[in-house]
């Protein structure tokens, strides 16, 4: 765990995955091929976030 928050400028070329079996994780993949994922507290968050994000 970081003390220094993380901000990532979100970019139409960026990718999102939210898998049906890990249901508070979303991943996300930048123009650099690296791939982050963000954990919710409320499964019932990350659909809608990752929904979203993708527009």
């Amino acid at each position: 765990v970081s003390r220094e928050t993380f901000v990532q400028i979100i970019k139409p070329s960026m990718e999102f995955k939210h898998s049906p079996n890990y249901e508070a994780f979303l991943q996300y993949k930048v123009d650099v091929g690296d791939i982050y994922g963000i954990w919710f507290i409320s499964k019932n968050d990350c659909p809608g976030v990752t929904e979203c994000l993708k527009r």
